[in-house]
């Protein structure tokens, strides 16, 4: 099942952009402060061959770094949003766990839980729906069920990983 990108992170993606484009822009032309001796022969220590393709590979490695760059912090704002404690839990929801006197008032608690769509929620919400079966079954399955909450809560810390081991 492939999950769309959310909306957010399309803007935060675009906002970034925007953001970096006067820098890769201005990557690839030289600065304008230079004197004429500079402009004339840029590199002081000139190589045997004269590689004129290294002015465009400098500006694609600084557009893939600056590229990584965006990606990255786009990841970071995305992840930082996402995994904000009001997020997972919800203070309304902890309080209703908390005034949860007998099991009679455990529809009311799962009602909560389906309006305060979070990690925690549907956690709360498999328990109560498998809490039929034996405690060591209950709490082995709600284990796996926690590792799956765990696993979408760091999703697209992969691409975070990946960027900061190519950018060296």
């Amino acid at each position: 099942m492939i999950k769309l990108i959310p909306r957010h992170f399309l803007g935060l993606l675009f906002i970034a952009i925007l953001l970096a484009l006067p820098f890769y822009i201005n990557a690839g032309e030289p600065n304008a402060t230079t004197d004429a001796n500079q402009v004339e022969n840029p590199n002081p220590y000139p190589s045997k061959t004269n590689n004129g393709g290294s002015s465009s590979m400098k500006t694609f490695i600084i557009a893939i770094l600056i590229l990584l760059s965006i990606i990255s912090v786009t990841f970071i704002i995305e992840r930082g949003f996402a995994l904000r404690s009001i997020k997972i839990i919800p203070p309304d929801l902890r309080n209703a766990q908390q005034q949860l006197q007998n099991t009679d008032d455990l529809s009311s608690l799962k009602n909560y839980c389906q309006h305060y769509d979070s990690p925690y929620g549907r956690l709360l919400t498999y328990a109560i729906d498998h809490r039929h079966l034996s405690r060591q079954e209950n709490s082995e399955s709600l284990q796996t069920r926690a590792r799956h909450e765990i696993a979408q809560l760091e999703r697209g810390l992969v691409v975070l990983e990946i960027t900061t081991g190519i950018a060296p």
